[in-house]
């Protein structure tokens, strides 16, 4: 008894086969969605202290001046470091290298030195 043998899988019928499962449409992103959720976190309230101290860096900056801003932004606090590049004081925006940030965002404001060799 001689097994016929067999036709060729097209080749779009193969490629199938290695693709992945995915049990629930979109579960993937839901769980993505939900684990950056978890990571979110609150914003942190300021003192006077720690207010003042930023007004006070604020009031003597410049266009064009080197800073370090940690900022609140979509429940999370990051970090960016450079030069002004927008400072309005009307809208109370900020623009350092790329990043715009309202000013009542920043949770700590320091000024960078240039190091001169």
């Amino acid at each position: 008894m001689g097994d016929k043998p067999r036709k060729p899988m097209p080749i779009s019928e193969r490629a199938k086969q290695f693709s992945p499962f995915a049990a629930v449409a979109g579960l993937e992103k839901a769980l993505e969605e939900t684990e950056k959720a978890m990571l979110k976190t609150e914003r942190r309230e300021l003192s006077e202290d720690e207010a003042e101290k930023i007004n006070k860096i604020l009031l003597k900056l410049e266009k064009g001046d080197r800073v370090k801003a940690e900022y609140y932004y979509d429940g999370e606090y990051v970090t960016a470091e450079g030069k002004i590049t927008l400072f309005d004081k009307i809208n109370r925006v900020i623009g350092i290298e790329d990043d715009k940030i309202a000013l009542e965002e920043i949770y700590r404001l320091s000024e960078v030195k240039d190091i001169i060799k």
